[in-house]
């Protein structure tokens, strides 16, 4: 009885996860903005990054920025300039955005990795002009790729 109660919670928790992805990918197909998505998740305007964390879609809002930027290949230095992290002084690690780059990051690593191993070729990427981003960005792509995967995101070859 127990394990059936666990086996339906999962089964909901799926269901509910696969409704939510058809959600992003529509909001995305759809060109909505973050101002649109975070009415429609009940987001309220002008909260801080910091603020809006507290709140229960934060989740799917920030899978939704992501998932966005993967689509439209967006730089990571213009992620890192949307995420007002280019103002940051100090430790950057610990500013508001910094989970949400750092998830990008990694994103973008799986997508470039996934596009090689289809095509065994280089995605087109926008090299970084900001040496600070590009310094954490190399950081943390050294932590899951080698030398050689993190040289062909971080420093593309134009096509």
């Amino acid at each position: 009885m127990a394990e059936t109660k666990i086996a339906d919670a999962v089964d909901a928790e799926d269901r509910t996860l696969n409704v939510m992805n058809a959600r992003i990918k529509w909001w995305i197909l759809v060109k909505k903005s973050d101002e649109q998505v975070m009415e429609k998740l009940g987001i309220p305007k002008g909260l801080s990054r910091a603020a809006m964390k507290d709140h229960p879609n934060f989740q799917t809002f920030e899978d939704f920025q992501v998932k966005k930027w993967l689509k439209s290949y967006t730089s990571t230095s213009t992620v890192w300039d949307d995420l007002g992290l280019n103002n940051v002084v100090g430790a950057v690690k610990s500013a508001d955005g910094y989970g949400t780059y750092e998830k990008y990051v990694f994103a973008l690593g799986d997508k470039v990795d996934k596009y090689i191993r289809k095509h065994g070729r280089m995605p087109k990427l926008h090299k970084s002009v900001n040496e600070v981003e590009n310094a954490h960005k190399v950081e943390l792509l050294k932590t899951k790729y080698d030398d050689v995967r993190v040289g062909w995101i971080v420093n593309p070859v134009p096509r």
